[in-house]
């Protein structure tokens, strides 16, 4: 959680919009999936060892559960409504001289 509040300040030492910080948190879900997958599948991949290592690693794997992955999960989601729900500004203005006026 501290790396995530670190990586969400930008150089000028305002916080990076929720748009910015959604990706950090899915790629932070994403390597710690990917560490549950390595290691179940680390010492032995057959079928009987991996239900094995996952029944140990269950209960870390559940959004529900108090955990990093956890808070992450709920991160995300917090994250990801509020980026779809903030009006972004748009990205270019046409301005026409012969047929824009501004008063």
């Amino acid at each position: 959680m501290c790396f995530l509040a670190l990586a969400s300040i930008k150089s000028d030492g305002s916080w990076a919009t929720t748009a910015k910080v959604t990706s950090v948190i899915a790629h932070l879900v994403f390597c710690m999936q990917a560490i549950f997958l390595f290691d179940l599948y680390s010492d032995d991949p057959t079928t009987e060892c991996v239900c094995g290592q996952y029944i140990e690693l269950e209960k870390w794997h559940y959004k529900e559960t108090y955990s990093t992955f956890s808070s992450l999960c709920t991160l995300q989601h917090i994250a990801s409504v509020i980026a779809y729900a903030t009006p972004s500004l748009p990205a270019f203005i046409w301005f026409d001289a012969d047929k824009t006026e501004f008063i």
